[in-house]
């Protein structure tokens, strides 16, 4: 081969053929807590919300946008997100509150309300320290 054709063989990887094998590789990805978490949530709900709820990531895959009602922030120094908000309202949820949504640690606005949820909500919400907004049936806690 020509030493012009190999310097622009070498180019041509450079700059076309490695960003595109690395443009998998930088994606950001949702933490598998969260991502598991919310496939929980979803089995729970039913088709209302899992029709909107497609892909693998629910902070969205590049392919794909962010599942419906799903808020993600990229963790700072990362190239994880995880999620920080839920907003599942007025799509008929009926029975208890989704436990799994206490898996989402990093939450900081929850939505369930006009729903048909049943029971109290879990204790175990404290593990959501960071949560400022909670709306659920007939219930409205926002901390300043």
């Amino acid at each position: 081969m020509a030493p012009h054709l190999r310097l622009l063989s070498s180019a041509f990887h450079l700059f076309i053929v490695v960003p595109l094998l690395l443009n998998g590789v930088v994606h950001c990805k949702t933490l598998k807590r969260d991502v598991k978490a919310l496939n929980e949530i979803k089995a729970s709900l039913g088709w209302r919300v899992v029709y909107a709820w497609v892909g693998d990531d629910p902070c969205g895959d590049g392919d794909l946008p962010p599942w419906s009602g799903v808020t993600c922030s990229t963790v700072s120094g990362s190239d994880y997100r995880v999620v920080t908000e839920l907003e599942v309202y007025a799509v008929s949820i009926v029975g208890p509150f989704p436990l799994a949504v206490t898996n989402l640690v990093d939450l900081t606005r929850l939505d369930l309300h006009n729903n048909k949820l049943t029971g109290p909500i879990p204790s175990q919400i404290g593990r959501l320290k960071r949560l400022k907004i909670l709306y659920s049936p007939a219930l409205l806690i926002d901390e300043q």
